[in-house]
């Protein structure tokens, strides 16, 4: 059966060699420093993670990953911002927040407070800037799911499970949240393997 697998790689996705179905490679997680503090260069900081953020929103619309309805001002949108920030910082996307796991999925009280402090934001990076491939495959990840299948995208991409199999991830998520179906599960984790595998660049 497929396991999870995490292989080092400059960039990109790196194509299956295996017959055995496994998560491709994604860039080193992208180590994280405290935005706390008063200085000018912290203020700085912390406006262009903003605007990272929300550079994100709205990259989402302009390539239909979100719907003219999906404002930040609805709860589930907001909500959402967590699972689709993590798959895009998991895909490349310098987005310097720090992500805990909860019974539903991956979680940033960073982006919670952000979320309200949106009109702070300025610059911040363009995501997935010349990388077509990625850009495909994010929404490929993300567009058109729901909260549950996202909550489980972001239990997939968890780079603290290099080799799980698909049935130690259906059993992992199960015990972190028993409401959990397993044919979903599984079928969330052969989409994420397919993504990031050979058939990663269509869409």
């Amino acid at each position: 059966m497929g396991r999870l697998g995490w292989r080092s790689a400059n960039s990109g996705i790196v194509a299956a060699r295996a017959p055995a179905r496994r998560l491709r490679a994604l860039p080193a997680p992208i180590r994280e420093r405290p935005l706390s503090g008063g200085t000018p260069a912290q203020a700085r900081r912390a406006a262009e993670r903003l605007g990272t953020l929300f550079r994100l929103f709205n990259y989402m619309h302009r390539v239909g990953a979100l719907g003219a309805g999906d404002t930040l001002d609805r709860l589930e949108t907001q909500n959402a911002m967590h699972k689709y920030a993590y798959v895009a910082k998991r895909l490349g996307v310098p987005l310097d927040y720090e992500f805990e796991f909860m019974e539903n999925g991956a979680y940033s009280g960073e982006i919670f407070m952000d979320v309200y402090y949106r009109g702070c934001a300025a610059g911040g990076a363009e995501p997935f800037a010349n990388e077509p491939g990625l850009s495909r495959t994010f929404v490929r990840l993300v567009k058109g799911r729901g909260a549950e299948w996202l909550h489980l995208t972001t239990f997939a991409l968890d780079e603290g499970h290099a080799g799980e199999s698909r049935e130690g991830f259906v059993a992992r998520v199960r015990r972190v949240n028993p409401e959990y179906e397993r044919g979903l599960a599984g079928e969330v984790f052969d989409h994420v393997a397919a993504c990031l595998g050979g058939e990663a660049g269509r869409q």
